[in-house]
């Protein structure tokens, strides 16, 4: 009589099984933050409608949708002190909203665009193991984005309908499917700081992705975006020779890395002067000046609306309609606010919203100088809290929040010991 012998599965056997099941979650979870940012960036604004759905008087399209579905189906929180800081803002602007603000409908989504991304992202299980999935989708974005503001911009390609909004030599200051020229340029820079992570033991590819985006970040002109980049590079630099010092690394190997640096630099030069960009950039400066003075006169303006209600602010979201409907003497430019995402917080929440916020910014600002040895390109991103947002409200709209918050999820991550 023959015996059956039960087969028992071995520990490799469970370790290649789970092992697998990670890798196919892995693909699927890139594979639908590329389609959400690519709809939610690349989309032209008429396309991004169809898959729209209108709630109240906001709409919300499936792009959206897609990644909060993703953080809540994985059900643990990977980042504690993320997901308590933004359930903490979120409590406390939701209070202002019903509390304090007059559009109640308008302060809640203002709220929800605030805060909920960095809440949903602290359920995203983003680590190294993402990283050969995320460089090809992140340079792609970074590529076609970039190439689409350069195309337009210059003039080699024009949108079926004009989105121009000043003329510069031959240049032409636009709109991109990602938004206004500010945006876009806030956009890639993003974009092009978690690109060059990514790919950062490739550094061919690094230079290659830095001219494209660079290119692109300077066909925006926005010259926050630019400044930025500028002191990116200063940053990583001053970064890498500190490191090669304090861990007794080859000084010459810095010096040749460095001189690379100014060779790049220098060429990207020497490029963006031949196809008239820095040209088209300086005019842009010189003839801003009376743009200069209008928005220190809304930050003047906003001050005034601070120190109506300083404690708990105007309410969430309602800066331009208080401007609008309390004073007579209001000459904003469009319905923006006063080009400062910590004023514009500090006015509609007061001392304790804005107090809140940067709370959980010292949070992530404290995590990436503690991996500056290793993580250099991290530094960069410093960049947005420094000047990103003192030039401009970069958190008003939410496809902007879950980039940026997806970002520094990916910056603020645990690295794996090597």
């Amino acid at each position: 009589m023959n015996k059956t012998i039960p087969i028992v599965p071995s520990a490799n056997n469970e370790y290649y099984e789970k092992n697998n099941i990670f890798i196919k979650k892995s693909i699927i979870s890139v594979g639908i933050l590329f389609i959400a940012f690519v709809g939610l960036i690349l989309l032209p604004q008429q396309l991004r409608l169809i898959f729209s759905i209108n709630v109240g008087n906001t709409s919300v399209n499936v792009f959206e949708i897609s990644i909060l579905l993703l953080c809540i189906f994985n059900r643990k929180i990977v980042n504690y002190r993320l997901f308590l800081w933004a359930t903490a803002g979120f409590i406390y602007c939701l209070l202002n909203a019903l509390f304090i603000a007059r559009d109640v409908e308008v302060a809640i989504w203002s709220t929800i665009e605030l805060y909920l991304p960095f809440a949903i992202i602290s359920f995203l299980p983003i680590d190294d193991d993402w990283q050969k999935y995320l460089k090809y989708f992140v340079a792609i974005i970074v590529i076609l984005l970039s190439a689409e503001v350069f195309l337009y911009s210059s003039g080699i390609m024009e949108y079926s309908i004009p989105l121009g909004k000043s003329r510069l030599g031959e240049y032409i200051r636009i709109s991109t499917t990602a938004g206004s020229a500010t945006a876009t340029g806030q956009v890639l820079f993003l974009l092009g700081v978690w690109c060059t992570d990514l790919w950062k033991n490739n550094r061919y590819f690094v230079l290659l992705i830095t001219v494209v985006n660079v290119i692109g970040i300077g066909s925006t002109f926005s010259r926050g975006s630019i400044i930025m980049v500028i002191l990116s590079f200063v940053v990583v630099v001053v970064s890498y020779l500190f490191s090669a010092i304090l861990t007794k690394k080859s000084i010459k190997r810095y010096l040749v890395l460095l001189i690379t640096f100014i060779f790049f630099c220098v060429t990207l030069v020497v490029i963006a002067s031949k196809i008239g960009l820095i040209a088209a950039i300086q005019q842009r400066t010189e003839q801003e000046d009376t743009i200069a003075d209008s928005r220190v006169e809304r930050f003047n303006e906003a001050l005034d609306v601070f120190y109506s209600s300083p404690i708990f602010g105007v309410g969430i979201g309602q800066y331009y309609n208080r401007m609008r409907f309390d004073n007579s003497s209001f000459r904003a430019i469009g319905n923006t606010s006063p080009h400062n995402q910590y004023l514009l917080i500090l006015v509609e929440t007061g001392i304790l919203g804005v107090t809140l916020l940067l709370a959980g910014y010292i949070i992530v600002i404290r995590n990436i100088l503690r991996k500056w040895r290793s993580n250099h390109y991290g530094l960069a991103l410093l960049n947005i809290f420094m000047i990103g947002m003192n030039t401009e409200n970069i958190l008003v709209e939410y496809k902007y929040n879950i980039l940026f918050a997806i970002v520094i999820a990916w910056f603020i991550r645990k690295e794996k010991a090597a």
